[in-house]
């Protein structure tokens, strides 16, 4: 069974649900929780927002992908070469 992803906003749903369930009402634990899941919420939102922003741009004509590989290639004695 594949391990949850903490970041996501499923994960923290279900853990608000079970520490709903096992601890007092108002327990800072379930608002720490509560806290968790509005902020991967919010983190999904804005990550869709962006997809669908780069999903509308037109698309990078050969010349603009080389000069772009180009500013993203390593360099000799770089911190990445």
């Amino acid at each position: 069974m594949p391990v949850p992803d903490p970041k996501s906003w499923t994960y923290h749903r279900a853990r608000m649900g079970y520490l709903s369930k096992v601890l007092p009402a108002g327990d800072p634990q379930i608002e720490a929780e509560r806290q968790a899941l509005k902020a991967a919420l919010a983190a999904a939102k804005n990550d869709a927002h962006i997809r669908a922003l780069v999903d509308s741009a037109p698309r990078l004509t050969e010349r603009q992908r080389a000069i772009l590989a180009g500013l993203l290639a390593p360099y000799p004695g770089g911190a990445t070469g």
